[in-house]
């Protein structure tokens, strides 16, 4: 079906417009092969009724599917919407609502100014409910998205919980289940950082059902969810549950080699042995987690070397050696501190082992 729309909807009319703005034939090329692998079947803007769409109707349609990769949205994605803003008069007014809110999507991811975006998405939103068009209540979730990740990262969790709720009362029950996950999994993640482990593994089973039915070849976000799953069974005391997740989330991380995620579920497993006074085990994951590390990811994000100074602090103290826990502690915490990707919850936990060291030593 994906292979079918896109040979329809694509086909030469998209691939002149690509010539038409200037792209060089090697993004030209890139583009195309991205788009004929995107998940299309129930994605809202591409149905039959938009296969006579204008150029201008169909490269917005387009950008839609670029601005999320982060690959194109600092170097297409710029240039076709520039395009498309010159030509501002002959989109749809659907259209005009889409391209605010991905003028809104660029404002806040590449220029960083949460007040233009927040003021450009308010503007999506009053042209899309104003169409009357059934697609575009449609699309106002994918707007209600971005301002709830917005939201998220400026610490506003009740109006991201707010925003992202809105989008699903908002996505069509039998199309865009990819967008549906998504929220999905947004609102895990809030509630996550929330600490509020049971809403966030109910949105993260969500997610992972929609990923797992829809999207079995998106192994990549499974592992993440798994992961994530895996964190909230832990720290609700659920270990079995926990541990399931994460040797599953382990098990796709190995046929995949992906690094991170292969140390994630190294340190997950050996967290989960701490707990259970599993001094040998959880060493055993120390040591993959650190071989992972020094070979795979030397340059890692600060609060991944913080999750690791955790896991050996809290091994130590299975040990009995405070000294050496508050050495790793010590050295945690700046990794946590100067980090701008900290959760909440891992900085709750690792900051209440550290005073249990502290008043003991």
């Amino acid at each position: 079906m994906a292979k079918e729309i896109f040979r329809r909807f694509f086909g030469k009319q998209v691939a002149g417009i690509l010539t038409e703005v200037h792209l060089v034939p090697e993004l030209r090329a890139r583009i195309l092969d991205k788009l004929d692998n995107a998940p299309l079947e129930d994605n809202i803007l591409f149905t039959d009724s938009q296969l006579h769409a204008s150029k201008e109707d169909l490269l917005s349609a387009l950008l839609t599917l670029l601005i999320a990769d982060a690959e194109e949205i600092n170097e297409t994605v710029p240039v076709l919407l520039t395009h498309v803003e010159t030509h501002f008069e002959r989109l749809s007014d659907f259209h005009q609502g889409v391209y605010w809110h991905l003028k809104g999507y660029l404002a806040w991811r590449n220029d960083r100014s949460h007040y233009h975006a927040m003021a450009y998405l308010n503007r999506s939103h009053k042209i899309l409910k104003g169409s009357g068009l059934v697609v575009s209540d449609y699309y106002r979730a994918r707007v209600y998205d971005t301002m709830g990740q917005i939201s998220y990262h400026l610490g506003h969790m009740e109006e991201a919980i707010e925003d992202f709720t809105l989008a699903i009362s908002l996505r069509p029950p039998d199309l865009d289940s990819y967008g549906r996950a998504l929220t999905y999994g947004s609102l895990g993640r809030v509630h996550m950082d929330l600490g509020n482990y049971d809403d966030a593994i109910e949105f993260l089973r969500r997610d992972l059902e929609i990923m797992r039915s829809d999207y079995p070849q998106m192994t990549q976000i499974q592992t993440q969810l798994l992961s994530n799953l895996g964190l909230c069974h832990r720290e609700n005391q659920q270990l079995d549950q926990a541990e399931k997740h994460y040797q599953e989330s382990l098990t796709f991380a190995k046929n995949s080699q992906h690094a991170i995620s292969l140390f994630f579920a190294y340190v997950g497993l050996g967290k989960i042995a701490v707990y259970r006074k599993n001094l040998e085990q959880a060493t055993a994951w120390e040591d993959k987690a650190v071989s992972t590390f020094q070979a795979k990811i030397p340059d890692a994000q600060l609060e991944i070397k913080g999750n690791l100074k955790h896991l050996s602090a809290q091994i130590a103290m299975l040990r009995g050696d405070l000294k050496a826990a508050a050495s790793y502690f010590k050295k945690g915490l700046k990794y946590y501190q100067s980090s701008k990707f900290t959760s909440p919850t891992e900085l709750a936990s690792f900051l209440l082992d550290y005073a249990q060291v502290t008043t003991q030593l």
